[in-house]
C-alpha cells in the first residue's frame, strides 16, 4: 500500500536510510547501494527474487535475462517468483506518535510486515463493521 508522505516527518528519507543501514544496507561514496539490506525478521535480501516453498523454506530464483529460460523452481512450480521489497514497519502502531524513533521501526519484507500488522488490521476491520473490543488492544 502506498504511503502518504504528509503523515510522516519531513526527515523520513533520512530515518528510513538509518533503518535500512541497520538492516545491512551499505552504500558507496556516490550513494550507490553496494550491499542490500535484509529483512530484520526472516533475513531475506531486499530486491532479490525468491520462491516461497512453504512458511519456512525459500529458494533464491536465478533471474535469467531471457524470459523463456526458467530456474528449476519456476519450471516446477509454474508460477512467478516473488520480488522481495523491504518496507519500514512501525512497531508501536501509534498514529498520534509525533516522535518517530528508529528503535520503534524495522525493515521487513512483505510477508513479515503483513504478519506483524495482521492483529491491527483485524481490529480496524472489526471496528469498521461496528464491532467493539471486549479487551483493549495492547502491543
Amino acid at each position: 500500500m502506498p504511503i502518504d508522505y504528509k503523515d510522516y516527518p519531513k526527515n523520513w528519507t533520512d530515518i528510513r536510510a538509518v533503518v535500512l543501514a541497520r538492516a545491512g544496507e551499505q552504500r558507496d561514496r556516490y550513494e550507490k547501494i553496494t550491499q542490500e539490506a535484509r529483512c530484520e525478521e526472516c533475513g531475506l535480501m531486499n530486491h532479490i527474487k525468491y520462491h516461497r516453498l512453504d512458511d519456512e523454506h525459500v529458494e533464491w530464483c536465478c533471474d535469467w535475462p531471457v524470459q523463456s529460460e526458467l530456474c528449476s523452481y519456476c519450471w516446477e512450480a509454474r508460477h512467478d517468483p516473488v520480488l522481495i521489497v523491504l518496507t519500514i514497519a512501525h512497531l508501536d502502531h501509534d498514529a498520534a506518535n509525533d516522535e518517530v524513533c528508529v528503535t520503534r521501526l524495522r525493515a521487513l519484507c512483505q510477508k513479515c510486515h503483513l504478519a506483524y500488522d495482521a492483529p491491527m488490521r483485524s481490529m480496524h476491520k472489526d471496528r469498521k463493521r461496528g464491532q467493539t473490543l471486549l479487551i483493549p488492544w495492547e502491543i
